[in-house]
């Protein structure tokens, strides 16, 4: 029984993981680009396939990013790769403290999300992969964990009109997974965006689709299994796919999820736009008012000639 074979002491206060759990391949025929309830469906579990992981990349060390890959398929190079950078595990197993998550940057490629020192960046790439049908398409199942059970996860998305990070995708992506207070919490980050090449360009996007946000009940054989065993956790799984075999990145941290404000950019555009405008009316109003005295000004002079004369 793999049940809390994993074990820290002192034992931590909060935990919380995420996990990758199957491969989805789905046949559209219909060209819809979603799962329903007719789809035909194939489930590949990631922990089936051998993977292979490295912290050296052609004789460098890879400055924090580890990459996690597996064979698949019977096409010649097919593979699944998941990177991750700034890993959190190896910051809790070594460091044994995290910051407080004020060292804000955004990665240096699309989407350009926004990351903290206390989350970590994970990229998922499918390449070369066969397929059932040739109208498959691909996507994951996930699932999140958190330890503080008096508080559900909750999964939101909103909309800003800011897309100068990621042009065109004016929405984000959150999964809330709650602790007694704020900096005691976790979140799972992404935009519904992924790239068909690997030199992520906006020729290159496309949409993610994502599902429902379903409480769970029992937690497939990994090493989140390993950690929690039968504890009493919160557990919630839910869907993404891609139109095609493509790349996404997404965050998943330590604390509150980094807030999307406007850049400065993009206040100076919509200050011009409002403000330009409301210069105009107020300096055409002046001018109107001005000339409007001065011709009042000129009737009275007349009037004062004409009683002179008269």
């Amino acid at each position: 029984n793999p049940g809390n074979s994993i074990k820290f002491d002192p034992e931590p206060f909060y935990t919380s993981g995420v996990q990758l759990t199957h491969l989805l391949e789905f046949v559209d025929v219909n060209d819809t680009a979603r799962l329903n309830e007719n789809s035909e469906i194939y489930k590949y579990p990631f922990h089936d396939m051998p993977w292979d992981s490295a912290l050296w990349m052609n004789g460098k060390k890879s400055g924090g990013k580890v990459n996690f890959v597996a064979d698949y398929g019977t096409n010649e190079n097919g593979s699944i790769m998941l990177s991750v950078y700034q890993n959190l595990l190896f910051k809790a197993l070594f460091c044994k403290s995290f910051d407080a998550g004020k060292s804000k940057e955004r990665i240096k490629r699309l989407p350009f999300l926004m990351t903290t020192s206390n989350s970590s960046i994970m990229d998922l790439a499918l390449r070369n992969l066969s397929t059932v049908s040739n109208h498959s398409r691909f996507g994951c199942e996930m699932m999140f964990v958190n330890s503080y059970t008096r508080k559900p996860s909750k999964f939101e998305h909103f909309r800003s009109i800011d897309d100068e990070y990621c042009p065109a995708v004016f929405t984000m992506a959150n999964i809330d997974l709650y602790g007694e207070d704020a900096s005691n919490s976790s979140y799972y980050q992404f935009r519904p965006v992924c790239y068909v090449n690997q030199q992520r360009a906006l020729a290159s996007q496309k949409e993610i689709q994502y599902y429902e946000f379903e409480e769970a009940s029992v937690l497939p054989s990994s090493i989140l299994t390993a950690f929690y065993g039968d504890s009493s956790v919160n557990i919630y799984g839910m869907n993404v796919t891609f139109g095609q075999k493509k790349d996404g990145t997404s965050t998943f941290g330590f604390g509150m999820p980094p807030a999307e404000n406007l850049s400065l950019s993009i206040i100076m555009i919509i200050s011009v736009g409002l403000g330009a405008p409301v210069v105009v009316l107020i300096f055409g109003g002046v001018g109107v008012f001005v000339s409007k005295q001065r011709k009042q000004k000129y009737n009275r002079l007349d009037d004062v000639k004409q009683d002179i004369i008269t």
